[in-house]
């Protein structure tokens, strides 16, 4: 199995402009996740993650798996991405979740663009993420489709009855280019 490990590339920062003042946002990589940061923003965003099945099993997972965490000031955890890699050429976004005040301003984007140039360092060639299809209508998750195709990531499949008949899972793919 792959390994996302590198000392070089442990610590990203960046300075984001926001409408109140100018915060400073660092991102960091954690070889295995922190469940607590996990759970503390999935259960802050309860139109996405709602089922608490699927809760206590991403927390369970983050733990075992690589994750990006963004920070804003005095260390406050903002927004996470865990990786899950399938093979030496493929890895998935497993989960992520940016707190809602902290949503559209950049945070997601910047913590895959990170994500993205690790897994190319290691050889990786695609990325992919699951999520709900457009086949039941959720205003929440068609913003979250619309953020994954802005990214680059393009429809591979649906499968109806993946996670079960109410939510249809949807496999976005994209090639990783640097």
């Amino acid at each position: 199995m792959t390994s996302l490990s590198n000392q070089d590339d442990m610590i990203v920062s960046a300075i984001f402009e926001f409408p109140v003042k100018e915060s400073k946002m660092k991102v960091i990589y954690l070889e295995k996740g922190n469940p607590t940061y996990c759970e503390k923003i999935l259960r802050s965003l309860p139109d996405w993650f709602g089922r608490e099945d699927s809760i206590k099993a991403y927390i369970e997972k983050s733990e075992t798996i690589p994750m990006f965490v963004a920070k804003m000031d005095e260390d406050k955890p903002v927004a996470f991405l865990n990786i899950l890699i399938h093979s030496e050429f493929s890895a998935e976004v497993y989960v992520m979740g940016v707190l809602a005040d902290y949503q559209n301003r950049g945070i997601g984007k910047l913590l895959l663009k990170e994500a993205e140039k690790k897994l190319f360092k290691l050889g990786v060639e695609f990325l992919q993420v699951k999520t709900v299809s457009e086949d039941r209508e959720c205003e929440f998750y068609q913003k979250t489709r619309m953020f994954y195709k802005s990214q680059g990531f393009k429809k591979l499949e649906v499968f109806p009855k993946l996670w079960d008949e109410s939510n249809p899972c949807l496999l976005l793919i994209k090639s990783i280019k640097i």
